[in-house]
């Protein structure tokens, strides 16, 4: 297949296989690489996980919980033992 794309014999067919086959890596090495957190007074809790990105405040955090998994709702994070956030009566 590669040498097709570099020999100029592929077909236009194939390009949307391997497209959707860069898209998601791309979106995955995005995830890996784009997710950070930041606490501050001001804002509160800021999180970023590639496209996915949110803020909480900190006076609507209820509970943390530390060392857990979470296998289940959004989750962006690139461990699987992290801190659970609980905020807003979410999760009771």
């Amino acid at each position: 297949m590669i040498l097709d794309i570099v020999n100029g014999k592929m077909e236009k067919e194939g390009y949307w296989p391997l497209l959707l086959v860069f898209g998601v890596v791309g979106l995955l090495l995005w995830l890996f690489f784009g997710t950070n957190y930041e606490l501050s007074e001001k804002d509160g809790l800021i999180y970023r996980s590639g496209p996915f990105n949110g803020k909480i405040n900190t006076d609507r955090i209820i509970e943390i919980i530390k060392g857990k998994t979470l296998w289940v709702g959004f989750r962006p994070a690139t461990v699987r033992k992290g801190l659970i956030i609980k905020y807003d009566n979410r999760g009771q």
